[in-house]
Parts: C-alpha cells; structure tokens; sequence
C-alpha cells in the first residue's frame, strides 16, 4: 500500500532553528509531501521540550544538552 502522508506535522524549535535551519528542510519536505500542513511552536528549547512531553508538538528540534524530567515543572 503506497498511501502518501498527510494531516497536520507539529514541530517545535528555536528562534535560529526556525530563521536558519528549517525553511531549506521544510521546502523540500513540501515538495515531497504536499497534503502535510507543518504548524511550528517557535520558544527557547526548554519550553519546546515541555511541549514535546505534554503531546502538543509531534517533533521537538533543540539547542544545547536539556535535562528531560518527568515532571511538568516549568
């Protein structure tokens, strides 16, 4: 079955990720998959990991080593 991805992609990440690294990513993930609308929660990455761990973002994209606890601690 060749069924080509779609829905909503939730992705997380910081300022400079967002300005430098993902519009030439994202670009091409357009192109490879168009149904695929990308939503981005744009924050400092420790906020961006306490999305990813409450289930509000599919994809967390970070900076610098982060402590991941189980709590919800902001």
């Amino acid at each position: 079955m060749n069924q080509t991805p779609r829905g909503k992609l939730y992705i997380g990440a910081n300022e400079a990720t967002c300005l430098y690294v993902l519009p030439k990513t994202f670009a091409r993930f357009k192109q490879l998959y168009p149904p695929v609308q990308i939503s981005i929660y744009r924050n400092f990455s420790h906020k961006t990991l306490q999305k990813v761990q409450e289930g509000a973002v599919d994809l967390g994209i970070v900076t610098l080593p982060q402590n991941l606890s189980t709590n919800s601690e902001s």
